[in-house]
């Protein structure tokens, strides 16, 4: 029927495609394997200029694990359309994958290289192809191998932060935290706009406990950004693990500034000074004064707590969850009985 098909050129070109597709599987799953090639082999035959139609007899060679067949479909992709180097960005892409499907690290990484060359740092498929060379070097902990990798990229761009940020990270899981700080140092001077790169930076110095310098990359964060409040809560408790409560409640008091009506805000700074702002702002939001009275709880003023919590109930029939969330607090001190 296909043969017929293709020879009266009475079918479309899509369902012939379809056609060949579905005689190659009946081939397969008979075990006939090279009639399973050859029908498919006759998608590319029908219209070789049609990349689509290769992606797809790619991906068909690929799900049966022929995968030699699969590259060389992509690298008939590659011929075709070396004009247009996000295609053949994408088929190097692929045939990587593939390669790391048939366990050729080497070759993967040969391949993502090729893919690499063609698309600008930074976008979303240089990023992907990046994670993709890690994980291969991750896969077995060879992340002396990793770092060695990306020195070797720098030999040729020295100073692009996107490598130098991704040899830091080489170095912290390779156990070098001063070399990986240092290389974190130099790509922040290359590129001190890279918010991502400056945050990785922070968690690297929080993890080593060094909250000083720690502080000092978010005050940058905060003069570039002074609307992001999630900086100013973490700055906030940072200078409150160096001990420097006065720091700690200026940087509060430049988040509330920044939104003074906002009790989620208030409730997120943990003083009693803030609770008591954060509950009039939301008086139906029990989770607020329950937060409240925790807070007091871990003061060791139970009795205070107790007051708080008791007006989760005050003047209302309380909700089943509600009553039992007191009395899991309060326990027998609850003005409230237990349903």
């Amino acid at each position: 029927a296909a043969e017929l098909a293709t020879t009266s050129h009475a079918a479309p070109l899509d369902e012939l495609i379809a056609l060949y597709k579905t005689l190659g599987r009946a081939y397969f799953s008979r075990d006939r394997i090279e009639e399973a090639v050859s029908a498919w082999s006759k998608i590319a035959e029908i219209d070789p200029q049609n990349i689509f139609a290769r992606i797809e007899l790619a991906d068909l060679f690929r799900e049966q694990e022929l995968y030699t067949k699969a590259i060389e479909q992509h690298e008939a992709i590659i011929r075709l359309e070396q004009d247009n180097p996000y295609r053949v960005c994408l088929s190097y892409r692929e045939i990587g994958k593939i390669q790391e499907e048939r366990v050729d690290y080497q070759k993967a990484i040969q391949s993502y290289d090729a893919a690499i060359t063609l698309t600008a740092p930074g976008n979303w498929l240089w990023k992907d192809v990046q994670r993709r060379i890690i994980g291969i070097f991750a896969s077995d902990g060879n992340w002396q191998s990793l770092v060695a990798y990306y020195q070797g990229k720098l030999q040729t761009a020295p100073n692009d932060p996107e490598l130098i940020g991704l040899l830091a990270s080489a170095y912290i899981e390779n156990q070098q935290r001063d070399e990986g700080i240092a290389a974190y140092r130099k790509g922040l001077e290359l590129a001190p706009a890279d918010t991502s790169l400056r945050l990785e930076f922070i968690t690297v110095l929080r993890n080593a406990e060094k909250f000083d310098e720690a502080a000092a990359e978010y005050e940058f964060l905060s003069e570039s950004q002074p609307d992001n409040l999630d900086i100013y809560r973490e700055l906030g408790e940072l200078y409150i693990q160096l001990g420097n409560e006065n720091r700690a409640k200026t940087t509060y008091q430049r988040m509330i500034d920044r939104d003074p009506g906002n009790a989620g805000i208030h409730l997120s700074i943990n003083t009693i000074a803030a609770y008591e702002k954060a509950t009039p702002l939301a008086p139906n939001n029990l989770d607020y004064i329950q937060y409240y009275g925790e807070y007091y709880l871990r003061k060791g003023k139970r009795d205070k707590a107790v007051e708080i919590w008791n007006r989760m109930v005050a003047g209302t029939k309380p909700s089943q969850r509600i009553t039992i969330a007191l009395h899991d607090c309060l326990g027998q001190e609850s003005s409230v009985p237990m349903p």
